[in-house]
């Protein structure tokens, strides 16, 4: 059973949620979640604990809400880019196959500041954030996904998932140009996917 304290995050803080492995797999997952949280703690935000949906574990209000939004979002992303996924489907099964070595991992930053909510600035913490996870907890290829707003432009919400980066302070700058480039933008939902030729490139859909 699900800790109390541990199963949404508190109001003001940023959630942190990790899934080690797969859905079914906890292993490790509270150690790097408990790390990303001091790590946080030491850059001057707060933070609190989330057990990640699909655990067994009870989700927040708050993750509710984001979490209907990222699947609306998905739905029209899945129609716009599915001929281009059968396209790549060979590619991507190669992909795979080669980091099949690695193990997945996924950290999840649902920002509950209200009106300070801030989606570049969590962005621009994940290239030294990712440095000292994967120093403490190496051989994982680590994914970031991000739920958050921006206030100027003014974005209400915010979704972004960064995978399979090369270069992630690149990665941290064009989707953070692409992001001030919009306003007035209910939702968002940013990807990084993978381009011709083993390229990366960032999809942005807006709603």
């Amino acid at each position: 059973m699900a800790d109390p304290e541990r199963s949404s995050s508190q109001a003001g803080t940023i959630g942190v949620g990790v899934i080690d492995g797969g859905h079914d797999d906890e292993s490790l997952a509270q150690d790097i979640r408990q790390e990303v949280h001091d790590w946080l703690r030491r850059a001057g935000l707060k933070s609190s604990p989330v057990d990640i949906p699909g655990t067994g574990s009870a989700i927040g209000p708050f993750m509710e809400s984001v979490i209907q939004n990222v699947w609306a979002s998905l739905l029209i992303l899945a129609l716009s880019k599915a001929f281009v996924f059968f396209q790549g489907l060979k590619d991507r099964k190669n992909l795979r196959k080669f980091h099949q070595t690695q193990r997945f991992c996924l950290i999840q930053l649902w920002d509950g500041r209200g009106v300070s909510r801030n989606a570049v600035e969590l962005l621009r913490l994940l290239p030294d954030l990712h440095a000292h996870i994967w120093q403490l907890f190496p051989n994982r290829a680590y994914s970031f996904s991000i739920s958050s707003a921006l206030n100027e432009p003014r974005i209400e919400t915010v979704h972004i998932k960064l995978e399979g980066y090369d270069d992630l302070r690149l990665t941290v700058w064009q989707a953070s140009k692409m992001l001030y480039r919009m306003s007035g933008t209910p939702f968002a939902f940013m990807h990084l996917e993978d381009g011709p030729y083993g390229s990366r490139r960032i999809s942005l859909n807006a709603v």
